[in-house]
């Protein structure tokens, strides 16, 4: 936890700058050129001596290297950052509309219940409506044999009808004498 807040500051790693690292690297490689050129002498610390320059660039690069490296870090905290703060805030949201998304599931349960309900009285409602279409056209069928037979009984009352005028016609013309005339056949 340490690392990351001291990586995510603004401040740069407490070192010399470059540039005078490299003018104090420069000043002791003439020191000690001119002082070897004076004397011939050959120790360890004068090869060290005749190194520095050696040494400086190779830190430069290091310290180069580790600053570039501690930007990447830095760039890589920020984001982790920011998609620290996309989660809570989509935790947020995602808390937020919890209870409204309960509710709509709440709501979508009882409207298919409903629509269960319903589809089951809607197709008890269309079993009654088949049996009554089936009970009309049995009606229809008996109605239509109705009219058949009342058409036929019409045609006879109307061949009939003319038969009984006549009748009633000839019962009216009967007389008196005609009576007689019947009642002396049985006697």
């Amino acid at each position: 936890m340490a690392l990351s807040r001291k990586l995510s500051s603004k401040s740069k790693v407490n070192t010399p700058s470059l540039l005078i690292n490299e003018k104090l690297i420069h000043l002791l490689v003439q020191f000690h050129q001119i002082a070897h050129q004076q004397s011939n002498l050959d120790c360890p610390v004068v090869r060290l001596i005749e190194n520095w320059d050696v040494y400086g660039k190779i830190f430069g690069r290091k310290k180069a290297e580790i600053e570039s490296k501690i930007d990447l870090v830095r760039g890589a905290m920020k984001k982790l950052h920011s998609v620290h703060q996309l989660a809570n805030s989509i935790k947020s949201e995602a808390n937020t509309l919890s209870p409204l998304l309960s509710k709509v599931t709440e709501d979508t349960k009882r409207l298919d219940e409903a629509i269960s309900q319903n589809t089951k009285i809607v197709e008890d409602f269309w079993k009654i409506i088949h049996q009554e279409q089936i009970n009309v056209n049995v009606k229809a069928s008996e109605m239509a044999e109705l009219i058949d037979d009342s058409k036929k009984a019409q045609e006879e009352f109307d061949k009939v009808v003319p038969v009984l005028n006549a009748a009633i016609a000839g019962v009216r013309s009967i007389t008196k004498n005609d009576l007689t005339e019947l009642k002396s056949y049985f006697p």
